[in-house]
């Protein structure tokens, strides 16, 4: 049976002008977590997911909430949701603190959820957290990170009931058009495309002209990819996008003022983020560790092939802080979340990034961009399994994942 036209069925939802049931859908969030107590269902997704995403960044984003586990209790690692209705998620069982199984469960309705078997990932400390990604109904991998910093990737097509690991990288020909369910990553500089039939990654064959840093995975609502990067020539952040993956439309996000060189400690500065609205294209650079990581904001009207700056951190001007990713509502409001730190409000701008003013928030969350619209992650939504979810970016309703 052919697949759904999913991208069609999220096109309408978005620009519905009546919020759908959220509770049909929940989606993929990616989890940072401490290995020892985690483990456990990135994207992502979640992995969401996620590293932090600090990494705010475009692609398979990794938390930037740390959560907690205690003994006796279940945790979500990473959770992937294929559509509307079909997920997957990976967490750890812990009997005791330094003792966790790990755990995968299937839903095929969003809402009741069923124990399937776990492929043999370690639950011990590393750098980063376990990656669960839906490739389909029925398939998915889990990148299981290991402590020694090496990566084993399993694959099932049987809906998590058996697995096998096969290798990430794949040695075939690159891939060299994307289908309607391509899910991209970038790692060494490339963008890579996750095979659905099998799991292996391969590069494309066509890659964007400059150092890819993050990768958006799914296509926004206008069926378009982005990722982002630096160009090593000039040294500038450069942004790209493509519909079929073979041609890209680049454009260097214009000049800005960075922050000090003695507040810049991480590599990945500077990070990147895109998130697209229906009438316009965000890119929020960010200063991964800062206590004040938002640097700058820039629009674009023209998909991407110019862009205006609207916003530069200076003199505490607020919002100095974001988590996540600003969310960009259908109303053509943004909005940006400060949480933790700031756990009942949001930074709403009416006039496209230029100012913006505090608003009481019962949502305030770390932000994900996901295939449906935008994931909020909380403290405790590793040990909760309650998330935020929201089409359009204004309205927001609680799903919760069900454990065995």
């Amino acid at each position: 049976m052919p697949d759904p036209d999913f991208d069609g069925l999220r096109d309408t939802l978005r620009n519905a002008v009546q919020q759908p049931p959220v509770s049909d859908v929940i989606t993929r969030a990616e989890r940072r977590s401490s290995r020892r107590r985690l483990q456990i269902l990135s994207a992502a997704t979640v992995v969401l997911v996620v590293a932090a995403v600090p990494l705010l960044r475009l692609g398979m984003q990794y938390d930037g909430a740390t959560p907690t586990s205690r003994t006796g209790q279940n945790s979500v690692v990473s959770v992937d949701f294929y559509d509307l209705t079909n997920g997957f998620a990976l967490g750890v069982s812990c009997e005791k603190e330094s003792v966790c199984e790990p755990l995968v469960i299937a839903t095929g309705n969003a809402k009741e959820w069923e124990e399937r078997t776990a492929p043999p990932i370690e639950t011990g400390f590393s750098r980063h957290p376990d990656r669960l990604v839906a490739l389909g109904i029925s398939t998915l991998i889990i990148d299981d990170y290991r402590s020694d910093d090496t990566v084993k990737r399993f694959f099932s097509s049987d809906g998590a009931r058996t697995w096998q690991e096969v290798p990430i990288q794949s040695g075939r020909m690159p891939y060299t058009k994307f289908g309607v369910s391509t899910i991209l990553e970038c790692r060494n500089g490339k963008v890579s495309a996750v095979l659905t039939g099998n799991g292996h990654s391969v590069d494309l064959a066509n890659q964007p002209p400059f150092e890819v840093r993050s990768c958006q995975p799914y296509p926004d609502s206008h069926k378009v990819w982005w990722v982002a990067g630096v160009d090593p020539a000039t040294g500038k952040p450069t942004v790209a996008s493509t519909k079929d993956g073979e041609k890209w439309t680049q454009s260097e996000l214009p000049a800005f003022t960075p922050p000090p060189a003695s507040q810049i400690t991480s590599a990945d500065y500077p990070s990147i983020s895109i998130i697209t609205a229906p009438t316009a294209v965000y890119a929020t650079i960010t200063n991964p560790d800062s206590p004040a990581n938002l640097v700058v904001i820039f629009r674009s009207t023209d998909s991407g092939r110019t862009w205006q700056q609207t916003w530069q951190a200076a003199g505490g001007i607020q919002p100095t802080i974001i988590s996540g990713v600003p969310v960009a509502g259908t109303d053509g409001k943004l909005r940006i979340s400060q949480y933790p730190k700031v756990m009942d409000e949001v930074w709403t701008s009416a006039d496209g990034g230029k100012s913006f003013v505090a608003e009481p928030s019962a949502h305030a969350a770390e932000m994900r961009w996901i295939r449906t619209g935008y994931l909020g992650i909380r403290a405790d939504s590793s040990t909760s399994g309650q998330y935020l979810v929201s089409y359009d970016g204004i309205g927001w309703k609680e799903i919760k994942l069900q454990f065995p």
